[in-house]
């Protein structure tokens, strides 16, 4: 690809100043994402049970999601060690529009959700691969907390604005047409990632030869309790709000109580990362653990919308508190293998999406027995329970 800006300007800059441009530059291309996905990612769950898909068809559709990504996020590993993570990136976008597309015709062409689960999962098996591999190369370890910490309020700002604006669309116009304006945003959001060169050497081939497996097997074990718990409050949780606890305008609702907990977590997150760079990592993920625990736990005991509103804004923090020291240790060790980063950053992914998968296959099973209610509720109380897994991580960068 030709960047003619780039190749007049980059003689000026050093090599720390290139790549803290091209971090900026991922902060503006992911923001921009996460802003357009916002619009109607919250609500993909909510918008198949208003089209009449029960409970158990939606759990098998993101089982095959997170299943297919088993294959697409190695996959998109190999790609990025040959193309380089902004191309890969850039692709991912072109399969997030099929995707959505798809989506937006779904009322009147009667798409078959494997389909569209298998172009769901190489739009965000290719993005989240490219994604966590160009980071852990242009992050600094000493300051990465802080560099995580712009990155998560970006992000999460982006999603509080998102599930609002995306809520209000839907209600009050369609959600046909907030999809269609997430379409345009994601489109846009491609732009930032053309303007410098690729972060890490290309042409690079993935190999799992000599692959430190002994040294990084708790990562993976570690991050599979990570997994569980960011299926049931990103995916499960508002599906279940919008089906037992709010009956109006459940759009709006479920779009508003995401946002509440995502604008708190924006403001705690600098705190949070100033707190990782201190040291202060282990701690602060325990605490966490220990407290998401407890709010999967009142998952099941919340009946009022008023009781959701107020309990989301709390417990979104949590999640911030959990990953955020989390992430800096995968990052770390990504740049401690890094010969394998690629390849560590795959198994990664593909670890959480075993577990991913799982969640969804045993909310299936689930229903076949019980109640959609307490089908549901059963997922939040393992949440509880498999949260724990993620103090198993023994990232050096931590202690």
């Amino acid at each position: 690809m030709i960047h003619p800006l780039r190749d007049h300007h980059v003689p000026h800059f050093s090599v720390k100043d290139l790549k803290k441009n091209q971090l900026h530059e991922l902060y503006i291309a992911m923001m921009l994402r996460t802003l357009g996905l916002s619009l109607v990612g919250v609500f993909v769950p909510v918008y198949l049970y208003q089209l009449g898909y029960g409970v158990d068809a939606i759990a098998l559709f993101f089982a095959l999601v997170f299943g297919f990504r088993v294959v697409t996020d190695l996959l998109g590993a190999w790609l990025v060690g040959y193309f380089g993570p902004k191309h890969i990136m850039i692709l991912s976008h072109i399969f997030l529009v099929l995707t959505l597309s798809l989506l937006l015709s779904l009322e009147t062409t009667m798409w078959p959700l494997g389909f569209v689960a298998f172009m769901y999962a190489i739009a965000l098996g290719f993005f989240f691969t490219a994604y966590h591999i160009e980071f852990s190369k242009l992050q600094s370890v000493k300051r990465a907390g802080s560099q995580i910490s712009t990155m998560y309020r970006l992000g999460k700002f982006s999603s509080a604005i998102g599930p609002l604006v995306g809520g209000v669309i839907a209600t009050f116009v369609s959600v046909q047409v907030s999809i269609f304006v997430a379409l345009t945003i994601i489109m846009i959001s491609a732009i930032p990632l053309a303007l410098s060169p690729e972060p890490v050497r290309t042409r690079q081939h993935v190999t799992w030869k000599g692959f430190p497996w002994k040294e990084t097997k708790w990562d993976f074990i570690s991050n599979m309790g990570l997994s569980f718990d960011q299926m049931a409050y990103v995916f499960i949780w508002p599906l279940y709000a919008s089906i037992f606890i709010f009956t109006d305008d459940v759009y709006l609702a479920v779009g508003i109580m995401t946002s509440l907990g995502l604008f708190v977590s924006v403001l705690n997150a600098t705190i949070l990362g100033k707190l990782i760079d201190r040291g202060k990592g282990r701690i602060l993920m325990t605490i966490g653990v220990a407290l998401q625990s407890m709010a999967h736990a009142l998952r099941t005991v919340i009946t009022l919308p008023i009781q959701a509103m107020g309990f989301n804004a709390g417990a979104d923090s949590l999640t911030s508190a959990i990953r955020m020291p989390y992430t800096k240790g995968v990052y770390a060790q990504a740049s401690r293998f890094e010969g394998y980063r690629d390849a560590y950053i795959g198994a990664i992914m593909t670890s959480s999406n075993i577990v991913r998968s799982s969640i969804f296959l045993i909310l299936f099973f689930l229903t076949q027995h019980y109640s959609d209610q307490d089908s549901m509720k059963l997922t939040f109380l393992i949440a509880a329970v498999t949260v724990w897994g993620a103090l198993l991580a023994r990232f050096k960068v931590l202690k």
